[in-house]
């Protein structure tokens, strides 16, 4: 209600777009979500990002990807 004047949590905690087409929720749900999808957040649906070699969604499935082989994050100690 109060958005943007109070910015709250409700400003970054969106529906994630997994679809950019013409589906009002961008494939998140069949339901209407508490937040809408904002229509620029479909231009970083997961289906754009994912045939992008350097989408940000890309670069994390790599980042990913070398932490799973650094045993001192796998098994060190705190």
């Amino acid at each position: 209600t109060f958005w943007p004047n109070f910015k709250g949590r409700d400003g970054c905690r969106t529906p994630m777009p997994w679809h950019n087409d013409n589906c009002e929720q961008a494939g998140f749900s069949t339901t209407k979500p508490w937040l809408p999808v904002d229509a620029n957040h479909k231009r970083q649906a997961v289906n754009e990002q994912d045939t992008n070699a350097d989408s940000i969604l890309n670069a994390f499935r790599e980042f990913m990807a070398w932490r799973k082989t650094q045993v001192v994050l796998l098994e060190g100690d705190i």
